[in-house]
């Protein structure tokens, strides 16, 4: 066998992407855990107790609500008190970042120590939901309100009307900032659309 430094560059066209392989090593993955087949929805997970734990024995799985839409909520006992402590946060969801079975996973993040010539971000909390409608985010919302005593005064956030119409029905006098990321990502969105 030929060291892999001798063999140049030519084997490099004959390693499979990672989207090819992806379900082997996934069901590979199932089977040594003991599961039978990847959940289909977000009601059929099954959150087992040692996955809900910090190494410390904390918590981590602040909430676990099924009914109409599945959603996990997830903090650490500093990330509970951030929530308590801070007044501006930084909210969003991302769809890109979620498993199949929900939506998107939806997180709360703070500047903590942040100054003039840097700014330090945190995640103060994850939710992954199975849904993203305005009955979704008041839960949400309401669990973080009642679970983490959150009570914002500022909330810098995308402009996802379903997320904005909670956040202020949960909080009546908290001021909403527009991301100026998403606002000019809409501005171009529109402009293309117009051009389309």
């Amino acid at each position: 066998m030929q060291p892999l430094f001798n063999k140049g560059y030519d084997f490099v066209t004959n390693i499979p992407n990672f989207i090819s392989v992806k379900t082997y090593f996934y069901v590979g993955r199932r089977k040594a855990q003991g599961e039978e087949r990847e959940p289909k929805t977000a009601a059929e997970i099954d959150i087992s107790e040692d996955v809900t734990k910090m190494e410390d024995g904390t918590n981590f799985l602040l909430a676990d609500v099924c009914g109409e839409g599945r959603m996990l909520v997830f903090a650490t006992e500093d990330g509970k008190n951030v929530l308590k402590n801070y007044k501006t946060f930084f909210v969003d969801g991302s769809f890109k970042s979620s498993s199949e079975q929900f939506k998107q996973l939806y997180s709360v993040h703070v500047g903590i120590g942040s100054s003039s010539d840097e700014i330090n971000i945190t995640a103060a909390t994850y939710a992954l939901l199975s849904r993203k409608d305005t009955s979704m985010y008041d839960r949400l919302f309401s669990i973080l309100k009642n679970e983490a005593e959150w009570n914002p005064d500022t909330v810098i956030m995308d402009f996802e009307e379903a997320a904005t119409i909670a956040l202020c029905r949960t909080f009546p006098n908290v001021k909403i900032n527009g991301c100026n990321f998403h606002f000019t990502q809409s501005l171009w969105e529109y402009i293309q659309e117009l051009q389309g």
